[in-house]
């Protein structure tokens, strides 16, 4: 038999949960890829690192193929973080950046939707917005 948390530690965990995810809404220009391939730096706000998930969404904004995207971060990171800076300047847009215990977990559009009913948003907008 498997065995998880209980209902209390479940509890626990989900109210240390809210109270560390954050939501950024910030202009491309504002973002920058680090040459490690696998930090996003937020101006004004901080360093996060990116899951697989975020990472394939930004490719996905700026029109890099996963699979090369992949093979970027793992043989060219520095490339990578040009490649990505690159588009991000060259093709400004509004994005929502979700974090969670400092890691970028999601690239999304600038319009929110709720994952649940019973969460709340915590949104910040970056200054130059």
């Amino acid at each position: 038999m498997k065995l998880g948390r209980s209902l209390t530690e479940l509890a626990t965990e989900i109210q240390r949960q809210a109270q560390s995810k954050a939501d950024f809404i910030a202009n491309t220009r504002q973002l920058q890829m680090l040459e490690d391939g696998k930090t996003l730096a937020l101006e004004s706000q901080g360093e996060f690192s990116v899951t697989d998930l975020a990472l394939s969404q930004i490719g996905e904004r700026a029109g890099i193929p996963t699979k090369y995207l992949r093979k970027m971060q793992e043989e060219a990171p520095q490339l990578l973080a040009t490649n990505v800076n690159h588009w991000f300047g060259e093709r400004p847009e509004t994005r929502m950046i979700r974090t969670l215990d400092g890691t970028a977990r999601a690239f999304l559009s600038n319009r929110p939707t709720c994952e649940s009913t019973t969460m709340t948003w915590r949104r910040r907008r970056c200054r130059s917005c």
